[in-house]
């Protein structure tokens, strides 16, 4: 289960770093109330993931592998 809760806290979190170029570069992107507050829902379904996996292995072997890979 942890590796799935892993996998879509990255895939959300890769989803708003797209999502954030996007607000901040393309001036032709127009935003509504409700894609912006599902945006923040997922957002906030990515922590509470998150903070029922951080103390397992595989996260914190993920957060130590964010930190030691090539760049």
């Amino acid at each position: 289960m942890g590796a799935t809760q892993l996998h879509t806290v990255t895939d959300i979190f890769v989803l708003m770093q797209q999502q954030r170029h996007t607000a901040d570069y393309d001036n032709s992107t127009r935003w509504t109330r409700i894609d912006v507050i599902g945006l923040i829902d997922d957002v906030a379904k990515a922590f509470h993931r998150w903070k029922s996996i951080r103390d397992e292995d595989l996260a914190q072997d993920f957060l130590i592998y964010l930190l030691i890979r090539d760049r």
